[in-house]
């Protein structure tokens, strides 16, 4: 009873709880907005041992504007060529390569799930929706380089792997997104620099044209004796260093590597469909969301209620809705910073978390002071 009482005076004393409001609210805030990888600098660095450009989290590169795309059909027949090694299998979408015009559902992504290679126009990454993409699994295995083509037309799209013909769909159509003001092409990353791959880009080419087999055999490879016809944009990665990679095509769309993360385009609030999938990541982050607030709503809550401007009833109301805007303004905040994800399910997560906070408290509080008035009233009757 010694201890309860002792309790109860400490939590009575407003000092106390300032101190340990202001200390919770500090801790929040600091994993909030703090970057998830520390130095916070970006990891798409020249390869030491072989010729290309290695990306880790929170890797990106980016050319600012493919000026060469500007005028074109938006249906034009067009050809990739790529080589790639992968160097972790990362759990859920990672892009490669990304055109990306300010608009996500019509966006065209080369990206790898777990060993497979997917591309698609638009933003169903967990094909939830079942938007049309083509794709083969256990490619990118062994951490060598693989030299993938992919080329669109009026006979559909073919997907080959080292020269050979590994997925075919007569269908479909991709589309490399067009816009007048900018198109933006996004190497190792998104747009919102939070979807890290990790792996080494060799070689990039892109021609306006659906190549033949033949010919995508060939322009695929590093040999640079071969006669590439033209290509929109070439990247070697021969100068093996400095802040951009230049353009080997002649039409000057340098790929920029910036000192830190960047993000391209930014997203508030954004609302778990329609990609939601169920993951350990996931599992975890709502965890961590859920139980952060708890400690805040529980110590705001307690410190309101020893404050005159609030009577009985209007702390908890009081303390929901500032641990409400708290959540808020960081979720805010991280939509503008690179590799963190502002998310309506974090902020509805957060607000529950506080109010459960509040209802510990209030609970605990309302017991301990019946306890302490049992035992006050048993020791005025022992008298």
């Amino acid at each position: 009873m010694l201890f309860i009482q002792h309790l109860i005076r400490l939590l009575a004393q407003k000092r106390n709880l300032t101190l340990l409001t202001l200390g919770v609210l500090a801790i929040i805030l600091f994993f909030g907005l703090r970057p998830k990888t520390w130095p916070n600098i970006n990891h798409a660095e020249w390869s030491p041992d072989t010729q290309g450009l290695m990306f880790h989290a929170p890797g990106f590169a980016y050319v600012d504007d493919l000026h060469t795309l500007h005028d074109r059909a938006s249906d034009q027949s067009f050809s990739i060529c790529l080589a790639v090694s992968s160097a972790k299998q990362l759990p859920g979408f990672r892009p490669i390569l990304m055109f990306h015009n300010g608009s996500d559902e019509s966006q065209l992504t080369i990206a790898q799930w777990e060993t497979s290679i997917i591309v698609m126009n638009g933003n169903d990454y967990s094909y939830r929706l079942k938007l049309p993409r083509i794709s083969s699994g256990d490619i990118l295995l062994d951490g060598k380089p693989r030299y993938l083509g992919i080329t669109t037309g009026d006979v559909g799209t073919q997907l080959f792997d080292n020269g050979t013909l590994i997925a075919e769909k007569k269908g479909l159509r991709l589309d490399i997104p067009t816009n007048e003001k900018k198109l933006r092409l996004i190497l190792g990353n998104s747009p919102y620099g939070n979807h890290s791959w990790e792996g080494t880009l060799h070689y990039l080419a892109i021609y306006d044209k659906q190549l033949a087999p033949e010919e995508m055999a060939a322009s695929c490879q590093l040999n640079d004796g071969i006669d590439r016809k033209n290509p929109l944009l070439l990247f070697t990665f021969l100068e093996g260093k400095g802040t951009e990679v230049q353009d080997q095509s002649g039409n000057d769309q340098p790929l920029l590597l910036p000192s830190r993360p960047m993000a391209l385009k930014q997203t508030f609030l954004a609302p778990p469909w329609p990609n939601f999938t169920l993951s350990k990541t996931l599992l975890a982050d709502i965890i961590i969301n859920f139980l952060g607030f708890i400690p805040l709503g529980a110590a705001l809550y307690a410190r309101l209620r020893l404050s005159e401007a609030f009577s009985r009833w209007y702390p908890a109301r009081a303390t929901m809705i500032i641990s409400f805007w708290i959540s808020l303004s960081i979720e805010m905040a991280q939509g503008w910073l690179p590799n963190r994800s502002s998310t309506l399910l974090d902020l509805v997560l957060n607000t529950l978390g506080a109010i459960l906070g509040v209802l510990v408290i209030k609970m605990s509080w309302n017991t301990m002071e019946n306890m302490l008035s049992h035992a006050n009233s048993a020791t005025d009757l022992a008298k």
